[in-house]
This record gives structure tokens, C-alpha cells and sequence, in this order.
């Protein structure tokens, strides 16, 4: 162990979330400490059960992906709830997929709409292109070809012409990139 590791571990121990969290990343990296995911879980855990919404998303990511834990989606929402109660949008956005996908939760593409809206309120891109997406299939919500368009392309989007391009038949493949590690 490093330096580094020997005093984020000490703070970690000390119960500080933060660290628990940063300790957490270290394993499960391989930073400064062996590569261990069993022991990245059990940091981010402590964390998160302190609280700490970027923990829970993060566990809410392992839960979904299956990422040194067995994958468990109802485990993963629940996780992501907690975060999303605290307005952390990339959990919002995740629980906007798994309602809209019916993967850990009831299908409910309505509360997907719900979720996307908070995390797109938030400045979150990917959102903001789902729900231009629900709104021009008409999933969740009565269609509105304008409306989607407003949120997919409009000038305020920080995406460039070039990703918008590539974005727009690529609404199916946005699944498989939507929980990432905080």
C-alpha cells in the first residue's frame, strides 16, 4: 500500500464517507492497493449507508452490472433511489432506464418520463436525448415530434451537430451506456 492509500485507509477507518468512497475507487482500480473488488464494494457500502449519494449510485452501478457482486436490478434500483431522493441526476437518469426497461422496477415508461425530466433539469445531456426520444415515439407521453426535437437538437444542447447526427438512430443503444461510476 502506498502513502496515499495508508492515509485515505486511515480516514476510511476513522468512519469518514469520503474517504470510505475514494478507498472504495483505489480497490476497485488497483491504485496505490491491490485490485480488490470485495473490498471496493465493502468501502462504497460504508458509504453509502452513511448517506453519501454519490456511494449509492456507485453501488447502485455494481448492483446493475453485476461488478463484484452477484447483478441484482431490484438491489441496483434501490440504491439508486436513495441517490436520486437527493437529487444526484446520473441516478435519475438510471432509474429513468430501468422504468422504462422494467429492469429492477415495474415498467412505467410515465415515471422513466419522470426521472429523465429531473436529471435533463439538471443539465444532464443523455437524459435530455431520452426524453426527446420518448417524446417522438410517444412512450410515457402523448407523441410530439416538435417537443422531441427541442430536446434532442435544439442549440442549447452542449452535444455537437456530429453527435446529435450519430445520437438520433441511436436511441436503442443509449441502454448500454447509461450507468457509469461517479
Amino acid at each position: 500500500m502506498d502513502m496515499a492509500a495508508g492515509i485515505v485507509t486511515s480516514l476510511a477507518e476513522q468512519g469518514d464517507a469520503g474517504a470510505q468512497l475514494s478507498l472504495a475507487k483505489l480497490y476497485r482500480q488497483g491504485e496505490g492497493v491491490a485490485k480488490d473488488l470485495s473490498a471496493a464494494v465493502k468501502w462504497c457500502r460504508m458509504a453509502a449507508d452513511q448517506g453519501l449519494a454519490k456511494a449509492q449510485h456507485n453501488l447502485g452501478v455494481t448492483y446493475d452490472e453485476g461488478d463484484g457482486v452477484k447483478q441484482d436490478h431490484v438491489e441496483a434500483a434501490k440504491w439508486f433511489h436513495l441517490a436520486a431522493d437527493q437529487g444526484f441526476a446520473p441516478s435519475q437518469h438510471n432509474l429513468g432506464d430501468m422504468y422504462l426497461r422494467g429492469l429492477g422496477v415495474a415498467e412505467d415508461p410515465g415515471r422513466a418520463l419522470e426521472f429523465f425530466h429531473l436529471a435533463a433539469d439538471q443539465g444532464l445531456v443523455r437524459s435530455q436525448f431520452c426524453l426527446g426520444s420518448m417524446y417522438n415515439e410517444g412512450r410515457g407521453v402523448n407523441r410530439n415530434c416538435a417537443r422531441a426535437a427541442n430536446l434532442c437538437f435544439d442549440r442549447e444542447c452542449p452535444i455537437s451537430g456530429a453527435q446529435q447526427k450519430l445520437w438520433s438512430g441511436a436511441f436503442t443503444d443509449h441502454m448500454s451506456q447509461n450507468t457509469t461510476l461517479q
